[in-house]
């Protein structure tokens, strides 16, 4: 949110279902302490309110398949999903249902030490979120990230807001359409690994 802002995007939907818990405080840095128990959308929209240049927000405190999508992708110009979820399948449906109404969009996930960037899915541009995002039998279910924290979220939100950013710019010479980035940090050195597609 902190590097769109800083670009000057002007207009936001923002969707999430939870409040400001203790945890986040320590890894997403537009929460306080104070903040605890208040609707992250709520939050997020005041944080953007007040350094942002005559900004137009729209919330959602839901989740995704809560809206009516429809009417959400006809307003929106890109999407981007996090995700610290146990599940993919809400995060791939959202991805599919962007791809279908032609609105381009990224995911990220991020870990203690590990980071996930997908390319940005676009017709024309890339393969289908659902060509590339490989689901496993258990339906994409996955053990709930135990911890993150600010640095490595902070690396991994800023290298994702610029594939977006650059995606909006038109300069598609520097957007990664292809390939989803994995990063791993260890003992201060952070090493990439790029691959064509992800199993989850």
């Amino acid at each position: 949110l902190q590097a769109f802002v800083g670009a000057g995007v002007q207009k936001f939907t923002l969707i999430d279902p939870d409040v400001v818990c203790p945890s986040n405080v320590n890894r997403q840095y537009i929460y306080g302490s104070g903040d605890i128990g208040r609707p992250k959308v709520d939050v997020a929209k005041h944080w953007v309110v007040d350094r942002a240049i005559r900004p137009e927000i729209t919330t959602h405190f839901c989740s995704f398949h809560d809206l009516n999508a429809e009417v959400f992708f006809h307003e929106v110009d890109f999407v981007v999903a996090t995700f610290d979820g146990p599940s993919m399948n809400s995060v791939l449906s959202c991805l599919c249902q962007a791809w279908d109404n032609r609105v381009a969009s990224v995911f990220g996930a991020t870990g203690f030490n590990t980071t996930v960037i997908s390319p940005v899915f676009m017709p024309g541009r890339s393969r289908s979120p659902e060509e590339c995002i490989l689901l496993s039998e258990m339906g994409g279910v996955r053990e709930p990230i135990r911890a993150s924290w600010g640095p490595i979220s902070l690396y991994n939100s800023a290298l994702l807001a610029e594939q977006a950013l650059l995606h909006l710019l038109g300069l598609s010479d520097e957007v990664n359409y292809t390939s989803f980035h994995k990063t791993l940090r260890r003992r201060g050195v952070v090493s990439i690994q790029t691959t064509e597609s992800l199993r989850f």
